[in-house]
């Protein structure tokens, strides 16, 4: 089933509405994975008057138990529980929603994933706003070699990892039924607790080298143009534009820079069923 993080109606996703053209944040990172196998209870608070074609739920909520390991099987006792609130205010323009996560991976010692994530869109009719903001503790998850000369890689130190994302996003029609524009802005943080006095540090013969460990504060921007000549075909000119800012002290004998990749694309996005809405549009049609 859809995980309630972030790819359930009324969650990010459907709100961000161009998953054609980007993940939501917490999927960029692997925060959660969109599925899981498990047990969902999902049902409304309050209820309103329908509004064409949007939820007629004004308060619902969801709760899942599921196994944490996505379409993969499962390899212990542990559970992943997931919970999730939401409200459809203002004539349903508005929609504010929070959601946590807390998955076990042992207890001996305790390690552990809890998120926290907030967000809220605004649908004005001709343009829509949304924003997230998600904080992952991983706890006892950072594992350093204290000293980088310690070739031996005997000094250790364990702490907790706590990983931050903010997602903002504007979607707007140009020419009703023809041409839109979307933009979107991410900041991630791969770990607020790092310290850069302590280092994943691999010894070779040649001096040695920095780990594969993530060690990048990034900066995300997309923007593009949907053209949409009917209600199955949308081309989409668009750019990738993501910032790397390194973490590490200069000292290190192989520094890695801050760098950055552009890309220019062109998304095509095609609907099969004549008789679907277009659900993967910002717009919604």
């Amino acid at each position: 089933m859809p995980t309630i993080s972030f790819a359930t109606p009324n969650a990010t996703e459907p709100l961000w509405g161009y998953r054609s053209i980007e993940r939501t944040i917490m999927d960029m990172h692997n925060n959660d994975a969109s599925s899981d196998l498990g047990v969902s209870l999902q049902g409304s608070l309050r209820t309103g008057k329908p509004d064409g074609d949007k939820k007629p739920c004004m308060i619902g909520y969801q709760a899942q138990v599921g196994n944490g390991t996505s379409a993969k099987p499962e390899t212990d006792h542990f559970k992943k529980y997931r919970g999730t609130v939401y409200a459809s205010l203002m004539n349903q323009r508005l929609t504010i929603g929070v959601y946590g996560d807390e998955n076990t991976i042992s207890n001996g010692p305790l390690v552990s994933t809890t998120t926290m994530k907030g967000y809220a869109a605004y649908n004005a009719g001709f343009i829509r706003i949304g924003a997230e903001y998600f904080m992952q503790t991983n706890k006892n998850q950072d594992v350093y070699y204290a000293v980088v000369s310690d070739t031996t890689k005997k000094t250790t130190t364990t702490s907790d990892g706590i990983q931050t994302g903010f997602s903002g996003w504007v979607t707007g029609k140009i020419i009703d039924k023809k041409l839109n524009f979307f933009v979107r802005a991410d900041m991630y943080n791969p770990d607020t607790k790092y310290n850069s006095n302590n280092y994943k540090y691999l010894a070779s013969a040649t001096g040695g080298n920095m780990s594969t460990t993530t060690f990048y504060k990034q900066t995300f921007y997309t923007a593009g143009v949907d053209f949409t000549p009917n209600a199955r075909i949308h081309i989409m000119p668009n750019i990738w534009y993501n910032k790397y800012d390194t973490m590490l002290s200069g000292t290190l004998p192989d520094k890695v820079t801050s760098d950055y990749d552009m890309v220019y694309r062109v998304t095509f996005y095609f609907v099969f069923n004549s008789s679907a809405k277009v659900s993967n549009n910002g717009m919604g049609y």
